[in-house]
């Protein structure tokens, strides 16, 4: 068993953004695609959602921020606990193929 005493916090954060932006895109694009087989507006000043084409842009960016800020915040959150309680135990297995 191995304990994990601390999470690089920029790491951590990068990769928590990253994964935010991706999975927001996983979501959004067939949103955005249901939406307009529906026959919903698109542009702007239009419609019940009148900057829904831009919001489908940014919404991925904006979520990569949130992932990337929130994901920062939990690994500083981690590491402060983590001194303190142990840190969490793990078990981990050499690879076969190295």
């Amino acid at each position: 068993m191995k304990t994990l005493k601390r999470i690089d916090v920029f790491s951590a954060a990068r990769m928590g953004g990253l994964l935010y932006f991706f999975l927001s895109l996983i979501f959004i694009l067939p949103f955005a695609f249901f939406m307009g087989s529906m026959g919903m507006p698109m542009s702007e000043g239009r419609g019940i959602f009148p900057f829904m084409g831009m919001g489908l842009f940014f919404l991925p960016v904006i979520y990569g921020i949130a992932g990337f800020l929130g994901t920062a915040v939990v690994a500083w959150a981690y590491n402060l606990i983590a001194g303190w309680a142990g840190g969490v135990r793990i078990e981990l297995e050499e690879d076969a193929y190295e």
